[in-house]
């Protein structure tokens, strides 16, 4: 995570973070996460966990936020 938060804070307006839809837990830890951090960076709401996979491993968008069982 660490490299992570040096990553997205060395490239500004370049990252933006997948979620599976406003308002479910991983939305709400992924703004948790920018909070924590201090990092600004958009998130792009999916229609389900899903397409936020797909989309991550298809290399749409370089960070996504899920929950554990879809990522499996």
């Amino acid at each position: 995570m660490q490299e992570l938060v040096k990553l997205i804070h060395s490239a500004p307006g370049k990252f933006s973070m997948a979620t599976p839809g406003i308002g479910t837990t991983p939305d709400l830890a992924a703004v948790l996460f920018k909070l924590t951090t201090k990092l600004e960076f958009p998130t792009v709401p999916f229609n389900g966990a899903g397409p936020v996979v797909v989309t991550i491993l298809g290399n749409q968008l370089p960070v996504g936020c899920v929950a554990i069982t879809p990522a499996v």
